[in-house]
């Protein structure tokens, strides 16, 4: 467990980092760091967000819903004093690409503590029965299931974006 889960913080790092590269750049220029606590401050955060796998829509709300952006199709209304944005994707595998982009090594080492943690249970249930565990094995096997199936769709919405992609 301990070195799925640092392998993961690890991840969660790297991956971050090659985010903020990316977001802090003077080229992009979505993130702005001047102040120093202010920039390990948001990094931590950014770490976080990988850490505990974030939708890019619920991270980057902000720089979604930037106005001066040309990048999407992108609307925006404000009828009656509330404002509501819209955002264009080509096709739903690509949206669910985009929404989880650069989370497939993470999820992969988050799946595979989850089904260790999940043989230990069942490992210590076959040499010596007790009900906690038979009620901690009940509660992590969905979670198991839930994170197999969700790098499934995510690796198969990955394989439906590429082909998309090279078919323009």
């Amino acid at each position: 467990w301990s070195v799925t889960m640092l392998a993961t913080c690890i991840i969660a790092v790297l991956d971050a980092r090659k985010e903020w590269s990316i977001k802090a750049s003077p080229v992009v220029g979505d993130m702005i760091d001047r102040c120093f606590l202010d920039a390990w401050g948001a990094f931590f955060a950014l770490v976080a967000f990988r850490f505990f796998d974030v939708e890019k829509q619920v991270k980057d709300i902000v720089i979604l819903l930037h106005p001066w952006k040309a990048v999407q199709p992108f609307a925006a209304l404000k009828c009656e004093g509330s404002r509501c944005f819209i955002i264009g994707y080509p096709s739903e595998h690509l949206f669910r690409t985009e929404n989880r982009a650069g989370q497939h090594r993470a999820s992969v080492a988050m799946t595979c503590m989850k089904v260790t943690v999940l043989a230990a249970k069942i490992y210590f249930i076959v040499f010596q029965f007790r009900v906690m565990v038979l009620l901690a094995i009940c509660s992590a096997t969905p979670s198991v299931a839930w994170a197999l199936l969700a790098w499934w769709q995510h690796s198969a919405d990955r394989d439906r974006a590429k082909r998309w992609l090279d078919r323009r």
